[in-house]
């Protein structure tokens, strides 16, 4: 935003594209920055105490924070002080205008169309309203209602917690949609629905097959014959993944019927 219309004496303003909604209780700092000419101030002790004005306090510096704020250089948000001077910069307030803007969605996560995902993820849409960052939904201990799917919804300032009450199933698309959520003054946000894909399941050990028709038997019993499951590792390694494996101690005739082949591991 730039001045224009500026003349050689008094209060110079310029009003911003969209208003800036505030909070109460909230600390703002509103600032400008030049290249050019000469800046005024009421230093020291400008800002010493507080100045109310209607629903607006200048606080004194120090009370939350330093005010009279400045920053030499190309830009930057003003953060030093010099003996509480006031370098009269105010702003314009409306206690009269009326929201009429409603929240949107400024991030997803899982994200949309994103693959891979972890199945203990928690899902999470955050909402802004327009010219208020980090703030977006109504009153945040309000309950909010679930359709569908098995899990719990926690309501924040700005944004929405998706909390599963048990693992996602893996290789599985799933697809959140928030509807309804508004914010203090009643808009309500278009509904918004994204979906996501979970990891496949993880690979067995390497001394442990996906299953197929050759069965491996090894041997954990300490006083036994060890037929050791390093015959399984080779296996994987060479590529050969079609083979389950079992413990001695766990195989019986229904078992053996259900393969092809079984192979005796390695002895120790």
């Amino acid at each position: 935003m730039t001045y224009s219309g500026e003349t050689g004496s008094g209060w110079q303003t310029a009003t911003l594209p969209s208003p800036v909604q505030v909070t109460a209780n909230t600390t703002y700092v509103a600032s400008y920055h030049t290249a050019t000419g000469f800046y005024s101030a009421n230093s020291p002790g400008g800002f010493a105490s507080s100045v109310s004005r209607g629903p607006l306090t200048a606080l004194a510096d120090g009370v939350d924070g330093a005010n009279g704020v400045y920053l030499y250089g190309g830009g930057g948000f003003p953060s030093n002080t010099f003996q509480s001077g006031n370098y009269w910069v105010d702003v314009v307030f409306d206690t009269s205008a009326t929201d009429t803007v409603a929240p949107t969605v400024t991030a997803q996560a899982p994200a949309p169309n994103a693959s891979g995902v972890s199945t203990a993820a928690n899902g999470q849409c955050h909402v802004q309203r327009t010219g208020h960052p980090g703030h977006g939904l109504d009153d945040p201990d309000r309950p909010v209602r679930r359709r569908g799917g098995h899990g719990r919804v926690r309501r924040h300032l700005d944004h929405l917690d998706v909390h599963p009450t048990a693992a996602l199933a893996t290789s599985a698309s799933y697809t959140v949609t928030v509807s309804g959520a508004a914010d203090p003054a009643g808009n309500v946000m278009s509904d918004v629905s994204w979906s996501f894909t979970t990891a496949g399941p993880a690979p067995p050990p390497p001394d442990q097959g996906p299953g197929g028709p050759v069965l491996v038997i090894k041997n954990s019993a300490p006083t036994a014959s060890q037929f050791t499951p390093f015959t399984a590792e080779i296996l994987r390694t060479e590529g050969l993944n079609e083979f389950a494996t079992a413990d001695l101690s766990t195989v019986t005739a229904t078992m053996l019927n259900q393969y092809d082949v079984v192979l005796l591991g390695q002895p120790r």
